[in-house]
């Protein structure tokens, strides 16, 4: 006998029946109690006909047995400490509320914290510009506070603000009114020698664009470049430099175009690649003695090194 198809999955007796039988037969799965009952092989692994028993079934109550049971033991030995659970705490701690963010609630978020920064940032600004005018005063003869006294003032003013350690450093080096320096680590590289590495980083990648050689400028390989610049220093062997190279000198690594070798110069000859070469021309005569400075520290070359 054929079995019937399923016409109004939503009320076939026998998704009713498939449910008694599960409650029957505990160890039974669904398309077991769904071919039970007369559903074919193929409707019977169908998602969407399972989920039509599973939830006419009755929700799985949690057991509270307890998983071991200490024997031997008498109330009278036990202490009450040991026996204290989570539950009878005398002072259990505060559970934390675990709420989703809305979108909504994020941006305000980012808000009242940017908000909190730029509090922070007019804080600093008003101790050191304060401490400037007290060290100003105190030159010029007149009574004046001291960095401790700022402090103590500014953090009545707003709350809170920098200690006098950081008062003392930031009008020492010359950052009164400023904002506060971001803290980053210090590199090991001069300026100068960046700078040399941007110009020929630079010049390498126009070169490889203006031959049509695309492929040879891509982020791997420039960074395998940069690595043979530096192969004794450590901390130049990551991606990051590479990054800093292409946010100083702007370029576009995708961008590709052939042209011939004049207009390769043309490109070359800029104010900066001009000023690069005769600074390097002058350092390279004077660490090797062919140039010396003069009183007016002006490259001076001695007579016989142009004979």
């Amino acid at each position: 006998m054929p079995k019937k198809a399923l016409a109004d999955p939503h009320s076939d007796p026998r998704v009713q029946s498939a449910v008694r039988f599960l409650r029957r037969c505990t160890d039974a799965t669904v398309p077991e109690a769904l071919r039970a009952v007369g559903f074919s092989n193929a409707e019977s692994i169908k998602p969407c006909v399972q989920m039509l028993v599973r939830r006419r079934m009755p929700a799985k109550k949690s057991s509270n047995k307890p998983k071991f049971v200490i024997a031997g033991l008498s109330s009278s030995i036990v202490s009450s400490l040991t026996s204290q659970t989570s539950s009878t705490l005398l002072h259990p701690p505060p559970k934390r509320s675990q709420k989703r963010t809305t979108s909504v609630r994020k941006q305000v978020e980012r808000a009242e914290s940017k908000k909190a920064r730029e509090h922070t940032k007019k804080a600093h600004k008003r101790a050191t510009f304060l401490y400037a005018a007290e060290v100003r005063k105190k030159k010029e003869g007149k009574p004046s506070i001291g960095a401790a006294a700022v402090e103590k003032k500014v953090k009545a003013e707003y709350g809170h603000g920098p200690s006098k350690k950081t008062i003392l450093q930031e009008v020492r080096e010359g950052r009164a009114g400023f904002s506060p320096k971001k803290k980053v680590t210090q590199g090991s590289m001069s300026p100068f020698v960046f700078n040399t590495l941007c110009i020929a980083f630079e010049s390498y990648v126009n070169i490889k664009q203006l031959n049509g050689r695309g492929s040879e400028i891509t982020q791997k390989k420039l960074t395998a470049r940069v690595r043979q610049c530096f192969p004794d220093n450590t901390k130049c062997q990551n991606v990051s430099l590479v990054n800093r190279c292409l946010q100083d000198t702007a370029l576009d690594i995708l961008a590709t175009k052939g042209d011939n070798v004049e207009q390769r110069r043309i490109l070359w000859t800029t104010y900066k690649n001009l000023k690069l070469w005769f600074d390097n021309w002058k350092q390279f005569l004077e660490e090797f003695g062919f140039a010396h400075r003069n009183d007016d520290c002006d490259l001076v070359v001695p007579p016989d090194q142009l004979a």
